[in-house]
């Protein structure tokens, strides 16, 4: 046992250099400040990714309703490309409103 207290003896110490305690505390402080920012950053970054996935998430919805507007608009230019035919006129205008293209067509002078 004495061997090794001796061995202990001899072996060299890591010393800290002693500070003065005002110097330690600025220290301290700056450090604490400097993780409190780099943990306000680190929040930051959080919510800034979030609100990038939330709007993400619009875009998409946003692009889907307007795909599908575009759908329903194409399907109504058909059907008043359709409506607006000559051949539809005409039937309308004989079946719904009982008019009859006039047998002798005739010039109107005034």
């Amino acid at each position: 046992m004495a061997a090794r207290a001796k061995k202990r003896a001899n072996t060299p110490t890591l010393a800290l250099p002693q500070m003065p305690l005002q110097k330690l505390l600025l220290w301290l402080g700056l450090f604490s400040v400097l993780l409190a920012v780099i943990v306000a950053t680190g929040l930051r970054v959080v919510h800034s990714a979030d609100s990038m996935r939330v709007v993400y998430q619009q875009l998409g919805a946003t692009q889907q309703q307007q795909d599908e507007l575009l759908a329903e608009y194409s399907r109504l230019l058909l059907e008043r490309a359709a409506l607006s035919s000559l051949q539809n006129i005409e039937q309308v205008a004989e079946s719904e409103l009982n008019m009859e293209f006039p047998e002798q067509v005739g010039q109107v002078l005034r």
